[in-house]
């Protein structure tokens, strides 16, 4: 008790130095943001006061800002507290932020506005008028991001909350929480069906730490809760947003001499309109940009396949996953870094495959001219392609054979699988220079609905 007394006390202190915790929407990690000249007259900022209230000598609140046109100066959105004998400022970033303002004076009345400069001096975006009095009720006066790594894969909050309840009314009083994830929307939420944690509080001001909030674009419901003559009383809400975390991986899966082919995962309903793109390096020197297409891949292995043609033969490339998209809090277009790796194209080579049918099975030959003997470990896979997906079923490693010409071959049969649709995979391993490797690349393949 001691230890959180003193952690407690040394959080009001930096509050009394007017310091406001503010918790971030979104940040981006070796970020570019470009800003494109317009004709049109700017928009002006988008302001809302979402939640203001006083719990005696407390004001807390929640704002959003926009700035879809970056009008405003830099450093110059803020927060006021005022009336005329008092004033108090404090800075603001752009999208969803809550904070809180305490010693202020009993029984009085203060102005409340969001204030930025486009320019031509400081404007008010947004503004309410409120009065200090002594009320019994809780509130949740902040809710500050304590994770510094952005790859974490937990997040952790910690939580200030503040009762008053001079007439211990409040048999007990809970903080409850529960995650929301950016596919389940927030539109029209049914507080009483979430899937809550439960915290008791058990002091009138005290800081409460969550770590438990996954790092992947949730929305956080915290509800201070009491319960008064046996029943639950709301006496403050606070949705909050982790940051904005943009995700992908770019995985090389088969290379020829002249391309590469690509699996890609990405999630395209992070933000409306976001694209991602896949940029090719030789030594450091750009050679190309690739959009990755929108749509699911259908393949049983694949992401998003994506090939890269008319490349040079033998050559090693670095490729870079980029993200494109409009910052949905100050509208600025950024192009993210969200993922690299290294590919190789091939030595040149000569495939040569026959499959013949012979009524109960298949005759295979295999004639591979391969001078640069990077092309091992052949096999051929069954799969049952009645299902949804094809379902693997077994393998069958390929013994080869070198001619006269030290090309690499093979004969042999291939019973046909009764009583369901199959397909039947050639495949072999691509064993290149700098540790690169295409595992189970598709050398031929036939298929036989059921």
């Amino acid at each position: 008790m001691a230890a959180g007394n003193e952690r407690l006390k040394k959080h009001i202190e930096q509050r009394k130095r007017h310091f406001v915790s503010r918790w971030l929407t979104s940040f981006a990690i070796t970020a570019t943001v470009v800003v494109a000249a317009v004709i049109m007259p700017p928009k002006q900022p988008l302001a809302s006061i979402d939640r203001v209230g006083t719990l005696e000598d407390t004001l807390y609140y929640t704002v959003t800002v926009r700035d879809f046109e970056a009008v405003l100066l830099d450093d110059s959105l803020k927060v006021t507290v005022s009336n005329q004998m008092e004033n108090y400022e404090f800075s603001l970033d752009y999208g969803t932020q809550s904070g809180f303002v305490p010693g202020l004076k009993m029984d009085t009345v203060y102005d409340f506005k969001i204030v930025g400069n486009t320019g031509y001096g400081t404007e008010t975006l947004a503004k309410t008028r409120f009065k200090t009095q002594a009320l019994a009720g809780g509130a949740i006066l902040s809710a500050d991001l304590m994770t510094v790594e952005p790859f974490d894969y937990f997040l952790s909050y910690d939580i200030l909350i503040k009762i008053i309840d001079p007439e211990n009314t409040f048999e007990s009083v809970a903080l409850k929480y529960a995650v929301l994830f950016h596919d389940e929307g927030s539109e029209m939420i049914d507080l009483d069906t979430l899937n809550y944690q439960f915290i008791p509080i058990n002091q009138s001001q005290e800081v409460i730490t969550i770590d438990d909030i996954p790092n992947y674009n949730a929305k956080v419901v915290i509800v201070l809760e009491a319960m008064q003559l046996g029943k639950a009383v709301i006496l403050d809400y606070l949705m909050i947003q982790t940051p904005l975390s943009i995700e992908g991986s770019v995985y090389p899966r088969d290379a020829s001499p002249s391309s590469i082919d690509f699996s890609v995962y990405v999630d395209n309903s992070l933000i409306e309109g976001i694209q991602y793109y896949l940029d090719i390096y030789q030594e450091n020197r750009f050679i190309k940009r690739i959009m990755v297409p929108s749509t699911e891949a259908i393949s049983h292995y694949d992401g998003t396949s994506v090939q890269v043609k008319q490349l040079k033969k033998d050559t090693l490339y670095n490729i870079e996953l980029i993200a494109q998209y409009t910052d949905p809090f100050s509208g600025a277009l950024v192009v993210k870094k969200v993922n690299e790796t290294l590919a190789r194209t091939t030595p040149e080579y000569s495939v040569n495959i026959e499959i013949t049918d012979q009524g109960d099975y298949y005759r295979v030959t295999i004639l591979i001219d391969d001078p640069f003997n990077f092309i091992h470990h052949f096999r051929y896979t069954i799969y049952d392609i009645d299902g949804e997906y094809p379902a693997y079923l077994i393998e069958h490693e390929i013994f080869m054979t070198l001619d006269s010409l030290n090309r690499k071959t093979a004969d042999f049969q291939i019973q046909k699988p009764i009583g369901f649709g199959y397909l039947i995979e050639i495949n072999a391993d691509k064993i290149l220079l700098d540790n690169i490797t295409y595992y189970q690349t598709v050398l031929d393949e036939l298929s036989q609905p059921s």
